[in-house]
């Protein structure tokens, strides 16, 4: 194991993808994200992207590296989006914009460019799972009909077609099970 520098504190919730062949990391420390890279066998030194926790990481076809992430601003978590051009972090912008609680996003892209994230959210009073769509003015989104629970992950395969898993208390055995729930064609 090769050890990422980090500054002193706690590091959790690591992501992890890669761009070009180069790995890319970020972490939470403290209430900040950090993000640091691996080329040529040695890490960069590790530079603050925002505020916030619970980062999911993927590559897109043209090799931008994206980000999704947890945070609390204006009185309310949402979810977030970033992404590392240039050898920085562009601003933030809000993808859940719900009355809720929107804690644990995942992200995924398709092989044509299309960003789709999923998270857990508490507009409706309880644990709903969410998706959301990257359109070129900003994030669309709503709930995932029949999608109480937390946790989720998500997927789109080649054709195109999304899937979103997450778990949920079942009312039979009151044991925590996996479902997932598949989009196509919009």
């Amino acid at each position: 194991a090769l050890a990422v520098p980090t500054g002193p504190g706690d590091c959790r919730e690591p992501a992890v993808t890669i761009a070009d062949e180069v790995l890319h990391a970020v972490w939470t420390q403290g209430p900040n994200l950090y993000h640091a890279y691996l080329a040529g066998g040695s890490w960069s030194a590790p530079n603050r992207v925002a505020t916030g926790s619970q980062a999911s990481l993927a590559t897109a076809p043209d090799g931008v590296v994206h980000c999704i992430f947890s945070a609390q601003m204006l009185g309310n978590i949402e979810i977030y989006h970033t992404t590392w051009q240039e050898a920085r972090w562009a601003l933030p912008e809000v993808v859940s914009r719900t009355s809720g609680v929107s804690l644990s996003p995942a992200l995924a892209i398709g092989k044509d460019g299309s960003l789709h994230a999923a998270w857990s959210d508490t507009t409706p009073g309880y644990a709903t799972i969410y998706y959301g769509r990257r359109v070129e003015v900003g994030w669309t989104s709503g709930p995932i009909p029949n999608g109480s629970g937390s946790h989720p992950a998500i997927a789109v395969d080649p054709g195109g077609e999304l899937y979103v898993a997450w778990q949920s208390r079942s009312p039979a055995t009151d044991r925590f099970e996996v479902f997932c729930a598949q989009n196509s064609q919009g």
